[in-house]
């Protein structure tokens, strides 16, 4: 299940940059 976390965890991260890119 680690390689889900991390997944999701990068999954994340990506996410959060494109909204501060969208929002900035």
């Amino acid at each position: 299940m680690a390689d889900v976390a991390a997944w999701l965890d990068s999954q994340a991260a990506e996410a959060a940059d494109d909204w501060r890119k969208v929002n900035h």
